[in-house]
């Protein structure tokens, strides 16, 4: 969109009332006249500004939402190997709790069974 409300003759007009030869004031009004006719489209509008800032906000959201999920997998990752090494140790505990009730309970067997003899012997 160009800026189509200036008025040359108006401009120079005024030039010259002031003391300015007309060739001086035309070629000012011409100057102008280009100037003024940029094409404003080419120029950056709020609108455009609001528009890249939120492709940006989206690039960005994207970004950390996949960081956010490549951090969620690796945590699930670790949970999952922590697991199976916890399920290992408590494997392991369990075999050797085992252990230690048989060994306890053998103990106390030859503990009790001469005290039972004494106690029946009498």
């Amino acid at each position: 969109m160009a800026i189509t409300t200036f008025d040359t003759h108006k401009f120079v007009r005024r030039l010259e009332e002031a003391g300015m030869p007309l060739k001086l004031a035309e070629a000012q009004a011409e100057v102008l006249t280009e100037a003024f006719n940029v094409n404003l489209e080419e120029l950056v509008t709020k609108d455009y500004l609001a528009t890249q800032l939120t492709e940006q906000k989206a690039g960005i959201d994207a970004r950390f939402f996949e960081q956010s999920a490549s951090i969620d997998a690796r945590f699930a990752e670790y949970d999952a190997k922590y697991e199976t090494k916890f399920a290992e140790l408590n494997a392991k505990l369990d075999a050797k709790f085992t252990l230690l009730q048989w060994m306890l309970g053998i103990v106390m067997a030859a503990l009790v069974i001469p005290f039972l003899q004494q106690l029946i012997a009498l």
